[in-house]
């Protein structure tokens, strides 16, 4: 987890991460999963939005494309489409929303809440 929280602007691929746990990607996959419970690959996509979000907010001089790719997006586009697919806002909105760490909290909550229904 450190590895991928030190690399989020690089490209992360399983078998790089699983390298770094001494595991085969495999393994290092259900392992994580079952610690985590999400992917290694929501993981680092839910980290590079949430590293984005903060940026937006704190730094409105940033454009959308510097600051997606500073989180590790290889387009302003897959940023913005990860971002509503997970948040349903645009990254514009972000600067603008007073509450948008309400919604997070409240996603975060409700994704936990379905997953542990499911037994994820």
């Amino acid at each position: 987890m450190a590895h991928i929280q030190a690399n989020l602007e690089h490209v992360l691929e399983l078998n790089a991460i699983a390298r770094e746990a001494c595991l085969s990607p495999y393994h290092f996959h259900k392992i994580f999963k079952l610690i985590t419970g999400e992917t290694p690959g929501e993981y680092v996509r839910r980290l590079r939005l949430e590293k984005a979000i903060n940026i937006l907010g704190a730094h409105p001089e940033k454009s959308i494309t510097e600051v997606s790719a500073y989180s590790g997006f290889s387009s302003s586009q897959n940023f913005a489409k990860a971002l509503k697919k997970e948040f349903g806002i645009s990254p514009s909105a972000v600067r603008t929303a007073n509450d948008l760490q309400t919604r997070i909290a409240q996603h975060r909550s409700k994704t936990r809440h379905t997953k542990a229904a499911l037994g994820i």
